[in-house]
């Protein structure tokens, strides 16, 4: 069955939604938000709609998805944001407008992303640069090359715009990401104990330099 990248359309955010549900099952970060969100009565679905959906009025040629041409089911999405100029910043609003975050949530993301907001200053906020925001494949779906096309299209763009590109990684995909140029900067485990959640996630840090030729 032939795979075909497309680019993403509004029409695709419940679908990708549904999809990071069933993917992130057994990530320790994502099951901690699901638990803060549920214990807010907020609709997970919903909620990551908005997360997926922010930046897509400046970012939707870089935001694509890979279908199965003959089911049209999707397989794989790739969310990449290109920043060409010095101090570019967006500010969009999410699918479905504005919503209060509770303050709960608020806080499990200060404390979650202390590591990767200094790994941005260090790196790249400010200045021009491509970042692998999302990229996740169903898992009927795995082994089909889904994420490897999406990866050579993202750094083909990025090369194109002579970017360097930066992304945080889980175990499993550090490999992959290797394959494609991408270097390991620093890793960082994420003990999600305090937040009812028996497992320890690790983040590895890369960045790939913007190729010529």
């Amino acid at each position: 069955m032939p795979l075909e990248v497309r680019q993403v359309e509004a029409g695709d955010i419940a679908d990708i939604a549904r999809m990071d549900r069933i993917t992130m099952k057994d990530v320790g970060i994502s099951r901690a938000i699901w638990k803060i969100q549920e214990a807010e009565g907020m609709d997970i679905t919903y909620s990551f709609m908005r997360f997926i959906s922010i930046g897509m009025e400046h970012h939707a040629k870089t935001f694509w998805k890979v279908v199965d041409t003959e089911s049209n089911e999707l397989v794989a999405v790739g969310k990449f944001t290109f920043q060409y100029h010095e101090g570019e910043a967006y500010q969009d609003t999410p699918v479905g407008g504005e919503e209060a975050i509770p303050k709960s949530l608020l806080d499990f993301f200060a404390w979650l992303n202390v590591g990767s907001t200094e790994f941005a200053k260090q790196n790249f906020t400010g200045r021009r640069h491509a970042h692998l925001a999302y990229l996740a494949t169903h898992p009927m779906h795995r082994k089909r090359g889904a994420a490897r096309m999406l990866l050579e299209k993202g750094t083909k763009a990025a090369d194109e715009a002579g970017l360097d590109m930066y992304l945080q990684a889980s175990p499993v995909g550090v490999g992959v990401y290797q394959k494609f140029g991408f270097e390991v900067v620093s890793v960082e485990d994420i003990d999600l104990n305090p937040y009812g959640v028996d497992k320890v996630d690790t983040r590895t840090y890369m960045k790939r330099v913007a190729q010529s030729g």
